[in-house]
């Protein structure tokens, strides 16, 4: 808020975050000159708002921070609901609001559309109608759900109990609050300065670097992160509010950049950035310069690379800072006469390597004659004696050296950002603070958060286990960003102030009836401290690397924590752990400069095991004979799905021993299996085999009798470890188990307890009580479970005969089958009292067949081969072909019966000579007719028809 520019026809202040939220000014809002920071922005409090578009604005979390410098008018008696900033979804919905919303106080609103939490604090009225201007940082925390108030760095506020979640907003307002379409109240009066808004939840030594770094007196600041359009030059803005903007000269350019987002890359050709320095005020003879650096090649044998350079108006250095040819660093300033020098040598590597961000500051001190090079943050290089005091300047130039004739040389070749002037000299600390707010400030997701966290349990998921027993989880820390994270060594025990990591779980989550359990360990103690503290409800963990440790980009660490118990009294939730990182650094980097937190999400659910590490399974048959007397066998194989340890103990109950259980139904459990005795004789002297693995202690097998159930516990006896291999298996045989329960479906509880690295297990084995069996040949037993054939019926076999009659459709048959009513077959809309719809056949035979012969001229008896007994043939047309007699001749044509078979007998009384005689018959079955079987019985000689 200390420049503006004319963007098509709006009054626009620049967003130096390089996100490009530019802010556009309505109505009258003006820059007022300030003695602090130059030039700030001044709101009348009738109609003055500034109006953001936020629709590409990010979070990428529930954390927020929003800070500002805030001048109240003289002219105010009071603070009645002040707007300094609002915003809002595309609904209009109000998501975010800090306003003074009444004398005396000040309040901070957070959340999304359905609702807002808040937290205020007071606020002296001096503070807000005087000159004086107060910084404000308002924080709210995910983890922790927490929102904090900060005035002048100082923690003023705290609000507990605030999980409401942020909205989207894609409108932001800055000195009022918007109520309509069009319409706008809450007008701010006074002054505001540096306005921030972070995707993140700073600490409170961030909140007072950002208090600090705004007032230290800095006299130009160009981020080098954008361009802009001033007449016929492009120019590179002074984020001072100084107005030094700097005219680029040549072709440089701003690009993108993994660290930065955006800095200006120079050709080392005749790239450079032009600054008139006529308004530029060191007030005395104190400085401090500081810029970050990413050379791409060395300087030539007789070149060197400036980086800055100043110069009086006769054309004589007065400053400049520079690479030169001998592999150093160097920097000198001074006046017309002379200048002090101050040089760092072997730092080569710096600007010749493009990927290696460098931050230098310099200072010069009048006050002790001391001027002082520090190399990402660390003091390198003192130099004493040096009083030449600083002359003037007139031009500035980044990236190039102007001689005394107006030429230019020692082109930089490689990428600047940040590049600051201070009129006093820094101290270690404010370097440190510049280098962290630039850092904050960067504004890819990945600089912000360089690392990730995750809790995984033993199947690669973010899952703890609602369970008994406590369980292993890995930290997964990753890092996500381009560089080397180097992680400094520390010896000292670990405690809230003393640590690397630092994880935070919520109230009741690693509880146990509000106590806390057993410490959570660390597996790798040779590498690793940990300690845990309880505090109102928060389990915190501190952990310490006692060795140094640099973590390449992109590679994991895992940090195996033992012991984790969940708080079993609630049911299946999600929970966010809070993360907090520091004690590291980028390689090349000051120590403890990198510093943050995050959140990660984990589920407590129970039995949710994806990939259990043993499963098991009935082998053979799972159906049991339940006649009460035939014993059976069962086989239950419990197989590893992938390498699993089973602890040993010298008995079942023993800590940690690894247990097996197998569950069974009994006694009056209406799907038992068996009785509790029939179970437990069967259980006599059970046998466990290993399949694979290595067994040096014995298997046991524990009873334990419960109501309605046994269980059957199988543990190993001994010292030590048992690995079994993927594929290896436990196979629990039994034998004599006699059942007489009803018939149907029973089941196994299939349990594992304690199995290292795994959270316990429950799955079920399905059985079947029944009459018969199959077994694996497929033979079926009836009375026995060991069918030796295809039917196998041990015992007694009995059929009974029925004598009596059969009524279908009457209660009172009268015959051997009395069907009453109609009787269908294929259809069900009979109209008769037997409907046939289909092939009708008695015996495999028709009852009804069509027969047809041809017989030549004479007698003739044609044999039908048809039993007596079984049809009833008769006539069903004749006729003649070709015969050679009179038409007035007789022909006799019958069926008559000999040797008990059907023939049909053909007798002209005239004979013919030639031609055919064509007979055609039926023959009926009698199973379908009834009547007197009445025929004529003729030998083979004679015949009754002639």
């Amino acid at each position: 808020l200390n420049d503006t520019a004319t963007q098509s026809s709006n009054t626009v202040t620049r967003d130096a975050s390089g996100n490009g939220f530019t802010g556009i000014l309505q109505n009258s809002p003006t820059l007022a000159t300030d003695t602090t920071f130059g030039e700030v922005l001044q709101l009348d409090g009738t109609n003055d708002y500034v109006s953001v578009t936020s629709t590409a604005l990010d979070l990428n979390s529930d954390d927020l921070t929003i800070s500002f410098w805030a001048q109240g008018d003289s002219s105010l008696d009071n603070m009645s609901n002040l707007t300094v900033l609002h915003a809002q979804n595309t609904a209009g919905t109000k998501t975010i609001e800090i306003k003074y919303p009444s004398t005396g106080m000040v309040s901070f609103e957070a959340g999304d559309d359905s609702s807002t939490d808040s937290a205020s604090s007071t606020v002296n009225v001096a503070d807000y109608n005087t000159t004086t201007w107060v910084h404000w940082a308002f924080t709210k925390d995910s983890t922790s759900d927490e929102m904090r108030i900060y005035r002048n760095g100082v923690l003023v506020a705290t609000a507990s109990s605030k999980s409401q979640t942020l909205g989207t907003f894609n409108e932001i307002y800055l000195g009022a609050r918007k109520t309509g379409a069009t319409t706008f109240e809450n007008h701010f009066k006074g002054k505001l300065a540096h306005i921030r808004l972070f995707g993140k939840t700073l600490s409170a030594s961030e909140v007072a670097d950002l208090t600090q770094n705004d007032r230290q007196r800095l006299q130009a600041y160009w981020p080098l992160d954008d361009t802009a359009v001033q007449g016929s030059n492009t120019i590179v803005t002074d984020a001072s509010g100084n107005g030094l903007s700097g005219i680029l000269q040549g072709t440089p350019s701003v690009i993108t950049d993994n660290r930065f987002s955006n800095v200006l890359q120079l050709d080392g050709i005749n790239d450079y950035v032009n600054i008139p320095a006529t308004n530029l005020d060191l007030g005395g003879d104190n400085l401090t310069i500081s810029f970050w650096a990413q050379g791409e090649t060395s300087p030539g044998t007789s070149v060197d690379f400036t980086v800055l350079h100043t110069q009086n108006t006769e054309g004589t250095k007065t400053i400049e800072v520079k690479y030169p040819s001998t592999g150093s660093f160097v920097f000198e300033a001074g006046n017309a006469n002379s200048t002090d020098t101050v040089t760092e040598t072997g730092v080569q590597g710096d600007y010749n390597n493009a990927s290696t961000w460098i931050h230098w500051a310099m200072t010069k001190n009048s006050n002790n004659g001391e001027m002082k090079l520090y190399r990402n943050g660390i003091l390198v290089e003192t130099a004493v004696s040096k009083t030449q005091d600083l002359g003037t300047f007139n031009e500035i130039y980044l990236g190039a050296k102007k001689g005394t004739d107006g030429s230019f040389s020692n082109y930089f070749q490689g990428k600047l950002a940040h590049i600051r002037i201070y009129n006093n000299a820094l101290n270690t600390s404010q370097i440190a603070s510049i280098i962290r707010t630039d850092e904050i400030a960067a504004t890819t997701f990945d600089r912000l958060h360089p690392l990730e966290f995750t809790l995984l349990d033993s199947n690669g998921e973010s899952v703890l286990q609602l369970q008994s027993n406590a369980q292993d989880l890995d930290l997964v820390v990753h890092n996500v960003s381009d560089r080397i994270i180097e992680w400094e060594s520390n010896t000292s025990a670990p405690s809230e102030s003393n640590y690397h990591i630092w994880v935070q779980f919520r109230p009741g989550i690693i509880t146990n009836d509000g106590v806390i359990t057993d410490a959570i360990g660390v597996r790798d103690t040779a590498n690793w401290a940990i300690a845990q503290q309880n505090n109102n409800g928060l389990v915190n963990l501190y952990l310490v690397r006692k060795t140094a440790l640099s973590l390449a980009s992109e590679q994991e660490l895992n940090i195996e924590l033992t012991d984790v118990l969940a708080d079993i009294t609630q049911g299946t939730r999600s929970t966010r752990v809070r993360y907090v990182f520091q004690q590291m650094h980028y390689t090349g980097q000051a120590n403890n400069s990198l510093q943050n937190s995050r959140t990660a999400h984990l589920l407590l659910t129970r039995g949710m095991v994806l990939n259990a590490p043993l499963v098991a399974y009935v082998e053979g048959s799972n159906r049991l004979l339940n006649d009460g007397a035939a014993e059976n066998s069962l086989n239950v194989k419990i197989v590893a799905n992938r390498t699993v340890s089973l602890t040993r103990g010298a008995n079942a109950d023993a800590t940690n021993t690894s247990r097996i259980i197998l569950a069974f139904l009994t006694d009056d459990h209406p799907a038992a299996l068996a009785t509790s005795d029939q179970l437990t004789a069967a259980l006599t002297s059970p046998t466990v085999t290993i399949a694979g693995g290595s067994n040096t202690g014995t298997i046991e097998v524990d009873k334990a009798t419960q109501t309605n159930a046994t269980e059957w516990t199988i543990y190993l006896n001994g010292t030590g470890t048992l690995t079994l291999n993927q594929g290896d298996s436990l196979n629990l045989s039994i034998s004599g188990l006699i059942t007489g329960e009803d018939a149907g479906l029973t089941e196994i509880s299939f349990i594992y307890e304690n199995i290292l690295h795994h959270p316990d297990h429950r799955a079920n084995l399905v059985l079947e009580k029944a009459p018969l069996i199959f077994d694996s040949d497929n033979n079926i037993g009836i009375g026995t479970s060991t069918p030796s054939s295809k039917l196998h019926v041990a015992g007694n076999t009995s059929v009974t005969v029925f004598e009596g009659n059969v009524g279908i459709g009457t209660s009172t048959p009268s015959s051997k089958l009395h069907v009453a009513g109609n009787t269908t077959i294929g259809t069900n809309a009979s109209e008769a009292n037997l409907d046939i719809k289909g092939t009708f056949t008695i015996n495999g035979n028709a009852p009804i067949q069509y027969h047809t012969h041809r017989a030549e001229a004479g007698d003739q008896t044609i044999d039908t081969e048809l039993s007596v007994n079984d049809w009833i043939v008769t006539i069903a047309g004749f006729a003649i072909d070709n015969l050679d007699f009179p038409t007035t001749t007789i022909i006799h044509c019958q069926p008559f019966v000999q040797s008990n078979t059907w023939k049909i007998g053909i007798f002209p009384e005239e004979k013919p000579t030639t031609g055919y005689f064509v007979v055609s018959y039926l023959a009926i079955s009698r199973k379908i007719i009834s009547g007197e079987r009445t025929f004529d019985t003729v030998n083979s000689t004679n015949n009754p028809l002639r």
